[in-house]
């Protein structure tokens, strides 16, 4: 199977973030995005889209996951 050049960052860039995690218990390191803690009143998740490029994102799909927790506290 052969692998893309966007496959390949997409592969390192988790594995180093992966690794950084696992050595620091922060996945930030020189030269990737800044990954945000996650907090209430942020909500800040990293998204990995196929471009292999990621990004952080506010408040992700907000509507969607109130609309779920919603349904689980009934």
């Amino acid at each position: 199977m052969r692998v893309s050049l966007t496959g390949y960052t997409f592969r390192g860039t988790i594995a180093a973030m992966g690794a950084q995690f696992a050595k620091t218990g922060d996945p930030d390191s020189p030269g990737r995005p800044k990954w945000p803690g996650f907090g209430a009143a942020d909500e800040y998740v990293m998204e990995f889209p196929a471009t292999g490029v990621p990004s952080t994102a506010k408040h992700f799909h907000k509507d969607r996951l109130d609309w779920v927790e919603a349904g689980l506290t009934k």
